[in-house]
This record gives C-alpha cells, structure tokens and sequence, in this order.
C-alpha cells in the first residue's frame, strides 16, 4: 500500500472517531485485542488494521469499509437505525427487473418493520404491500437479507437485563448477551428479525470470546447457520480452531437436503474461513454403536462407525460450543423437507401421557424436564435415541466444567429448556432476545 493511501485512511478513521467523540482507548476497547497505541498508528498511517479490525471499526463508527478505505460515496448517509438495529444498505443489484424490484421492497419493509415500528397488518394494509399474504412478507425479508443488500451493523444490547441474569444465575452463567430490539410484527416476521439480531451478537460478540486455538463445537438449526453466515469472512483469530459436529440425525426419508444440520453449517464455515478446519459426522444407527459391532463387522461399515466414534472422542475436548435448542410449544413437529430435522413428536407419542407432561423441550434433540433430565422410561428414551447420534448431555457437561457453551434463542417459549440446561450444567452462556431474558427472569 502506498503512504498516501495510509495517510488518508488515518485521516478518515481520526474524522469517523472524534464524531462519534471516541478516545483512542474508547475505540479500542471497543474492537477489541487492540491497544490504543494500535489505533495511533493507523490514524498517523504508520499501519493499517487486519481485516476483521477493519470491519469492526466500520461497525463501531457507524461507517462504511470502503469509506475508510477512501471510497468518496459510500459514508455514513448509508446507515439506517430503527428499533435496536443499524444496518447499511448495499444499492440492489441485479440484472434481471423482478428480482431487482424484490431488494427494493424488503428494504422498504424493513424500513416499516423497524424505523417505523409498523405492524404487520398496517404494512400490509400500504402500497407496496397491500393484501400480500404474510408468506410474501417473510420471502421479501430472506431475500434482502440473505442477499445482504441489508448488511446489519450494530444491535442493541440490554446490559439491565444481562446484569439481572447473571444475578439470577450466579455461577451457572459464564457470559450473557441479550439483544434489545423492538419488533411489533406476526410472530413469523418477527421471529425473522429477531433472530438476525441474535444471530449477529453471537457471530460479533460472542465469536470475539473464543479462544484462538482448540475445538468448538456446533449442532445445527436457523439460529446456529445465521451466526455462521454473519461471521465476516476470512477472520484470522478462527485460523487455529477446528469446528466439529455435536451430533447428527437420522433424516426422515421425505428429507431432500439438511442445509442447517451441523456437517453443512461446518462445510459453510470452512469455506469462508481459511485456515480452520472441519469435521463431519455421520449418522449411525443403535445397532451399530460400540464395541460390540466393531468386532464383528468390517470394511467400509467399520470405518464409518470408526470415523464416527472418533470425531465424537474429539467433540469432548471442545473450548466451546454453540446450540439451538427447541421448545415443546409446537409439539416438536421439527420434520422439515429443506432442513431434515427429525419428527420428535412422532417419538414423544411413544411416551406416556406422564412423561410427555414432564418435558419442556429438548438439547442436542433429546427430551428433558424442567431439571434438565432426559424423560422417559428406557424404552421410551431408546425411541429417542434411535434419531440422534451425539456426544450426549454428560459429554455437554464436560465442556461446560472446562470452556463455554453458548445457546442461542430468539423467541420466549424457549426460556424454560433454557432455564433447564443452565440449571443441570448442559449450558453457561447465552445469546437470547430480551423476550427470551424476561421470560427466564420471571420465575
């Protein structure tokens, strides 16, 4: 890079800073892994910042990368704030005039969603949405998002309702992040925002909590593929971890693809992040579990389930993990052709009325009680075993007693399985929406 460049990218990142009446050591508190004397050094263009402490310098001052970098269009009038969020916008591209129209109206329904605080029925009674049914509403949503022509740059935090957490929970929390964003929309909308925000905290703040060597471990679910799309590409900190998959399901047979189960999200972030590595696991059957079937089977079956013992061996030396977990407010009915979730209620129907009364929710898909218990009699929980191959709820413990294990939720009726697995030590961390906090603080 030649001198002039630095200068003027010192001389922009001093500008940015001082508007936003930031010290040297406020801004790099706030990035993080970085000394004032860092920030001095790319501001008088002695130095230029990493990659990820160029995007998170972006985020920070309210600006655009290319900004900084010395772009003379693309500054701050580009960033948009409403109900918690801040988010610059990328001008729609496309060549092809119905796809380009369809940017145009998620950017505009965000607007309604967030600067305006509409709800969906209000949108929905306004050009250019007039008696569109919601469904239409969610498409315009993934689209504009997952195209990132809406790029999320900030999140509120509830640092009240942290502090209230952590007090509720003492030691049983290690770290807590809950979002605050202010979203009145149908619960399918809003659950799309919400968990953006939740999944934008994890992939910046709670990825900055990592060590920068050793195995994390991931389970699939919407929640979990989010964080791993939001993370910024090509982060230097994540080249020495080694992601692994915490589990595997069996796929129910009008499955076509699991693009959120854990060996496709793990896939994605290998892809996106040089230098880490991934392991996949594949699904084995009860029968062909333990010792017992290695000694009398071999060939390909043998390696396989050799494999598969192997990468779970390695999932119990994880620093950290990150889950999905799911509530029973919808009666588990989780069978998705696009994701390949199993059907927990077709086994949870096996269960006794009894037992099926007990249970809150499930982690790493297995039923639990509000103790964080399994539920069920032996054959019950045999039922459910025979859809999932993990590393099991003592092997979550074991990482819990010696790193972090994050959850990450966006909606309510998830507070009691989270309560559950905070309360057995199947969990100590938590990226949550402020809904999900005040249902956790209630009782």
């Amino acid at each position: 890079m030649s001198k002039e460049f630095q200068q003027r990218f010192g001389e922009r990142l001093r500008q940015e800073r001082l508007k936003q009446g930031l010290s040297q050591a406020d801004l790099a508190e706030q990035i993080g892994w970085v000394k004032p004397g860092s920030i001095s050094q790319w501001e008088t263009g002695r130095a230029l910042p990493r990659v990820d402490h160029l995007y998170r310098l972006a985020q920070v001052l309210w600006c655009s990368v290319d900004w900084l970098l010395g772009s003379d269009s693309l500054g701050q009038a580009q960033i948009e704030q409403g109900s918690g969020w801040r988010w610059r916008i990328s001008q729609p591209f496309s060549n092809d005039s119905v796809h380009r129209k369809r940017l145009e109206d998620g950017i505009i329904l965000l607007r309604k969603l967030t600067i305006e605080g509409l709800t969906s029925a209000e949108i929905r009674s306004q050009p250019p949405f007039s008696g569109l049914p919601v469904a239409h509403l969610i498409h315009l949503l993934d689209t504009v998002l997952l195209s990132r022509t809406i790029e999320l740059i900030d999140v509120d935090r509830n640092g009240a309702a942290e502090r209230q957490l952590r007090a509720k929970f003492g030691n049983q929390l290690l770290n807590c992040i809950v979002s605050d964003v202010d979203i009145r929309a149908e619960p399918q909308l809003e659950s799309q925002l919400r968990t953006e925000a939740v999944a934008f905290l994890a992939a910046q703040d709670a990825i900055a909590l990592l060590p920068t060597q050793g195995n994390v471990g991931l389970t699939g679910g919407s929640q979990v593929s989010r964080m791993v799309d939001l993370i910024p590409p090509a982060l230097p900190r994540l080249a020495g971890i080694s992601w692994l998959p915490l589990l595997r399901s069996k796929l129910p047979p009008t499955a076509k693809t699991d693009y959120n189960s854990p060996n496709s999200i793990i896939a994605h972030m290998v892809r996106w992040q040089p230098g880490t590595r991934g392991y996949r696991l594949p699904f084995v059957s009860m029968n062909q579990r333990g010792a017992e079937y290695l000694a009398i089977t071999t060939g390909s079956e043998r390696s396989i389930s050799q494999h598969a013992g192997w990468v779970l061996e390695k999932t119990r030396d994880c620093v950290a993990a990150f889950l999905s977990v799911h509530s029973s407010q919808y009666g588990h009915r989780l069978t998705d052709a696009l994701e390949g979730l199993p059907d927990l209620r077709s086994v949870l129907d096996q269960f006794s009325e009894k037992e099926r009364a007990r249970h809150v929710g499930n982690i790493l898909l297995y039923l639990i009680d509000e103790d964080g218990n399994r539920v069920g009699n032996a054959l019950e929980q045999q039922a459910n075993d025979e859809i999932v191959y993990s590393i099991g709820l003592e092997g979550l413990r074991g990482i819990v007693r010696n790193g972090s294990v994050w959850i990450l939720a966006d909606m309510a009726h998830k507070a009691p399985v989270i309560r559950a697995a905070l309360v057995a030590g199947l969990a100590n961390s938590l990226v949550i929406d402020k809904t999900v906090a005040q249902a956790l603080l209630v009782t």
